[in-house]
C-alpha cells in the first residue's frame, strides 16, 4: 500500500512538473516573441526615419532651385531644415516624441559623424534667407550629394543591424522550442 501511494504521488509530482514546465516554456517564447515585434518596431521606424533624411535633403535643394527661378515658400523650406537638423539629432542621441532609442551601434555612430560636416553645410549656407541668391546650387547639390551616400550607407547599416537581432531571436526561440519538444518527450 506505501509502494502504490509512494507510485501514485511521484507520477502525481512527474505531471505537474511537466505542465509547470510547459507553462514556464510558454511564458517565455511568448515573452521573446513580444520582444521581438516590439524590437522590430523600433528599427522599422528607425529605417523609416532615417530613410525620409535622403528625401528631406533632396526636397531642400529642389526648393532652393525653385527659389532660384520661380515662387519661393520660406517656411516650407524653413521647416524641411528644422526637420532634417532635428531629425539627425533624433536617430542619434533618440526622442521621446518620436519614439526614438539613443543610437548604440559605434559603426553607424561613425557614419553620422562623416556626414556631419555635410549636414553643417546645408545648415550653414541657408541659414540666412536673405543671401539664397547667392548660395552655389552646384555646391549646395554636390554636398547634399554626399549626404546622401552617406544617409543610404547609415540606412543599410540599420537595416542589417535589424536582421542580425532579428536572427538572434529567431534562434533563441528555436532553441526554446526545441527545449520544449524535449521536455514534454523526456516527461
Amino acid at each position: 500500500m506505501f509502494f502504490n501511494w509512494l507510485k501514485q504521488n511521484i507520477l502525481f509530482n512527474k505531471y505537474y512538473l511537466l505542465v509547470f514546465t510547459v507553462i514556464v516554456l510558454t511564458i517565455t517564447i511568448q515573452s521573446i516573441i513580444q520582444f521581438s515585434l516590439a524590437q522590430q518596431r523600433h528599427d522599422a521606424l528607425r529605417i523609416n526615419v532615417a530613410g525620409r533624411q535622403r528625401m528631406l535633403s533632396q526636397m531642400i535643394v529642389k526648393n532652393i532651385y525653385q527659389c532660384r527661378y520661380s515662387i519661393c515658400d520660406y517656411d516650407n523650406i524653413r521647416l524641411e531644415i528644422n526637420e532634417l537638423s532635428f531629425i539627425n539629432e533624433a536617430l542619434q542621441k533618440g526622442s521621446a516624441t518620436m519614439d526614438l532609442e539613443p543610437l548604440t551601434n559605434v559603426d553607424i555612430q561613425n557614419n553620422f559623424d562623416k556626414l556631419q560636416p555635410h549636414l553643417n553645410y546645408i545648415l550653414e549656407t541657408l541659414e540666412n534667407f536673405n543671401q539664397l541668391e547667392e548660395v552655389s546650387i552646384e555646391d549646395l547639390s554636390a554636398e547634399v550629394d554626399q549626404f546622401l551616400f552617406i544617409m543610404d550607407t547609415i540606412v543599410t547599416q540599420f537595416q542589417k543591424a535589424s536582421e542580425k537581432e532579428i536572427k538572434a531571436l529567431m534562434n533563441i526561440e528555436l532553441e526554446l522550442a526545441v527545449f520544449s519538444l524535449l521536455i514534454l518527450i523526456i516527461e
